[in-house]
């Protein structure tokens, strides 16, 4: 994976404390998650047919979300499977692909701090 690329994408203080103290494990899921996150967002509102919406996304303060609408590009549809492998690529998570085409495509869930 490519850690500079992902530290662009996270918070200056958790990249900080992630950098000090994140294991490799560590590492690989918050990568794993940050490239779900990522493509949720580049999923939302169909922007392979809406050219405002890939201007939005070419313009974007994410690096990865920049990268990732420019390779994938206007006038088709944006699928889990590429925006999967669109971010993969750019964050070089190469054997997380088929994870991350899983994630995208089941609803996301929200975490609840109740127990």
């Amino acid at each position: 994976m490519n850690r500079a690329r992902m530290l662009a994408e996270l918070p200056a203080a958790f990249g900080q404390w992630l950098a000090a103290h994140g294991t490799d494990a560590t590492w690989e899921s918050v990568a794993r998650d940050l490239a779900v996150a990522l493509g949720r967002r580049l999923l939302a509102g169909d922007p392979g047919s809406n050219p405002l919406l890939l201007t939005v996304h070419q313009t974007a303060a994410s690096p990865a979300v920049r990268h990732a609408s420019a390779a994938l590009g206007s006038g088709r549809p944006w699928s889990a499977n590429r925006v999967a492998s669109a971010l993969a690529a750019y964050l070089e998570l190469y054997s997380a692909t088929f994870e991350l085409r899983r994630r995208l495509v089941q609803p996301a869930q929200t975490i609840s701090l109740a127990a």
